[in-house]
């Protein structure tokens, strides 16, 4: 489906409004399953974090961003991709996540002063991110979720219902009500 073109199932118009999930919402369960164009994989690439740690692949978000004038490195990626989306088979290594364990604070001889660090490789986060954009633009295209939902919502933060919480709390002990 391409904005400002056609749905390429019932050939109806779709708006130029920059949204992925404008237009016809008739058949999403069919285009939530499509393959990935390169600009998809390309918009998932650039979403990718910088400096955080890559899995046993070693490969940085930085490596597979590094594509300005001729996407190469971009175009293997998409290259694989669509093999694992058409195949269904995902490598191993892109699922397995490699878990270190940190230190914290106090008694070093305490399980409890550590925690799990899971890292996983950018590569295999790049099919993640791109399911999860679908999945976010179908729930706001057919307002699936509540209005209340601001947590991992474009635009959306967990600090506005803070204020919110924060503001009904006030009103409540003005006028006596228990929360």
């Amino acid at each position: 489906m391409a904005p400002g073109g056609r749905c390429r199932l019932c050939e109806t118009s779709v708006p130029d409004n920059g949204r992925i999930g404008a237009g016809c919402t008739r058949f999403w369960p069919f285009l939530l399953g499509d393959v990935p164009e390169l600009e998809e994989v390309a918009r998932a690439t650039k979403g990718l974090k910088n400096w955080k740690a890559p899995g046993h692949d070693s490969l940085p978000a930085e490596l597979l961003k590094i594509d300005d004038d001729e996407p190469f490195v971009l175009g293997h990626l998409h290259t694989i991709l669509v093999k694992v989306w058409n195949g269904g088979d995902i490598p191993r290594e892109r699922k397995d996540a490699t878990i270190k364990v940190l230190y914290k604070k106090g008694d070093r001889s305490n399980c409890n002063n550590y925690r799990g660090v899971s890292l996983l490789s950018h590569v295999g986060k790049v099919p993640i991110k791109i399911i999860t954009n679908r999945l976010s633009a179908f729930c706001e295209a057919n307002n699936i979720l509540p209005e209340e939902q601001c947590g991992l919502r474009h635009g959306r933060s967990t600090v506005d219902m803070l204020f919110v919480g924060r503001r009904l709390q006030e009103l409540g002990l003005r006028k006596k009500i228990p929360l």
